[in-house]
């Protein structure tokens, strides 16, 4: 939806794994459809990949309903999809170690907020759009790219390179989204770091929040 940015080892192709079937892609969709919420399968990071994009078109056809109720249904699926933990830590590395506990749990609770309101706001508009899964490759840290391509309806193409890492209990999260050849985690490394030389950690927590509820207006 991490880690240092990723290096050019780890965008450049490596062992091909192969596409994910068309009809595993289907079936998750259908999944999400009736309500019910797929598992991802263990050591299966393109499963994580079709699992989000099930849900992201899904939610696109709750698009009239309120900001907090499309939140409500996609926050299972972010927090099941991406390690925002990890993510959040990465992005503040340099100042991770030197936060309380509770700097440490205000930051990323500011943080996972902040990423599915994001998601909320920019996939809203997918109606009639698809994602098209091109091929699974291996990078080094034994992470995996699953390399994408979302057509919206009536522009242009979009590719898609996410970075997953497996955790403890078999499963793949995402932990870099690279639209366009754009790093969504160098962008947010940027920014924070911005915000936190030009005032403070309170500040940085204030520009998460803000920035949440800027996302959440009409």
């Amino acid at each position: 939806m991490t880690f240092v940015r990723p290096s050019r080892a780890e965008t450049r192709p490596r062992r091909r794994l192969g596409a994910l079937p068309g009809w595993v892609a289907a079936g998750l969709l259908a999944a999400f459809s009736s309500g019910v919420l797929p598992a991802v399968a263990a050591n299966d990071a393109g499963t994580t990949v079709a699992k989000l994009h099930a849900g992201l078109l899904a939610a696109a056809e709750r698009r009239e309903d309120p900001f907090t109720e499309r939140y409500a249904a996609l926050a299972p699926l972010i927090m099941a999809t991406h390690d925002l933990d990890y993510i959040g830590q990465i992005t503040i590395r340099r100042e991770w170690r030197n936060l309380t506990a509770q700097q440490q749990a205000d930051f990323g609770e500011g943080f996972r907020r902040l990423a599915i309101a994001n998601y909320v706001a920019r996939f809203g508009g997918l109606q009639n759009a698809r994602f098209e899964i091109v091929g699974n490759e291996v990078l080094p840290q034994g992470r995996q790219q699953v390399s994408a391509i979302l057509q919206p309806a009536g522009g242009e193409p979009v590719t898609l390179n996410y970075v997953l890492h497996e955790i403890d209990t078999g499963e793949w999260k995402v932990i870099n989204v690279v639209a366009s050849g754009v790093s969504d985690l160098a962008l947010k490394r940027a920014e924070f770091q911005r915000v936190i030389q030009d005032g403070d950690f309170a500040g940085l927590l204030e520009h998460l929040h803000t920035q949440s509820e800027r996302l959440a207006e009409p």
